[in-house]
């Protein structure tokens, strides 16, 4: 028995004709990758900035937070912590940030002694055609 060598085919090309799909998935996998991780960084920023100005009005003085005048200072300077990371990270803070006490109330507004303090962000993302809101609220217990 003899065998017979199968005639071989010139295979030309066939390497660049493999590597442009491989590299074409890799790329539109990379493209879509990163405005996800874009948008998960710019909240993670904020967050932790929202968390900041949280943990700086639960340990604002007693006599400060029943102060109207002074509670509202203490809440302006938590506003501005949280847009000043926020430039710092390169994100127009185009929506307000709330800071209250006891759930809903501005602070210095009530005459209770506050038992919580919230900080509330809401940052809108593009990351297909719909927006998408990406927001954060941080509560934390006022034991002072």
């Amino acid at each position: 028995m003899s065998a017979t060598m199968p005639i071989k085919q010139p295979q030309r090309g066939i390497v660049s004709v493999e590597f442009a799909l491989t590299f074409s998935i890799f790329w539109l996998i990379l493209v879509m990758l990163l405005p996800f991780a874009q948008a998960l960084w710019t909240y993670n920023v904020l967050h932790k900035a929202a968390y900041d100005a949280a943990r700086y009005m639960a340990s604002v003085p007693y006599y400060e937070m029943m102060h109207p005048d002074l509670a509202l200072a203490a809440s302006e300077t938590a506003k501005k912590m949280v847009a000043d990371a926020a430039l710092a990270a390169h994100v127009d803070m185009l929506y307000p940030v709330t800071v209250n006490c006891n759930g809903t109330a501005p602070c210095g507004t009530t005459p209770a002694k506050p038992t919580s303090v919230t900080v509330r962000f809401d940052y809108p993302i593009l990351l297909s055609a719909s927006d998408t809101d990406f927001g954060a609220t941080v509560t934390l217990p006022y034991t002072n």
